[in-house]
């Protein structure tokens, strides 16, 4: 159990992506403006759907707009060349693996075909009787 709290621990301490905390900034402030709002609409009876709406609006404009931006910015390449090089690691083993299974094969093969030659030509062949 004390594996699982640490697992969870080092997770919550891993950097966040900076667009989830700009989402959360952005409805923060949203339930905030949201809930004065309400608040305001009760004591005054005033109508303030209009309020409420472009609260939502700019909500949901902010967040379609970190989103996108955030699609746009540039990666880091240095992690894209780490993961190329492990990538190219990998396929490096296994291709080495697979010609040393074609190799075996190979090898198997002209045994077999040796073995067969050799059982062929030790047993002598029986003439066919015919009656």
């Amino acid at each position: 159990m004390s594996h699982e709290y640490r697992q969870r621990e080092s997770q919550e301490k891993e950097p966040k992506d900076w667009r989830v905390i700009a989402t959360q900034t952005i409805w923060s402030m949203a339930a905030g403006m949201l809930a004065l709002t309400f608040v305001l609409e009760m004591l005054t009876r005033a109508g303030f759907g209009p309020a409420i709406l472009i609260v939502l609006t700019g909500s949901i404009l902010g967040t379609a707009t970190v989103w996108g931006i955030g699609r746009k910015t540039k990666r880091d390449p240095s992690a894209g060349l780490a993961a190329a090089q492990q990538r190219l690691h990998e396929l490096e083993e296994r291709l080495a693996n697979v010609e040393t299974i074609t190799v075996f094969e190979r090898r198997l093969a002209e045994e077999t075909a040796a073995r067969q030659s050799t059982v062929h030509q030790s047993v002598p062949e029986r003439e066919s009787v015919t009656v």
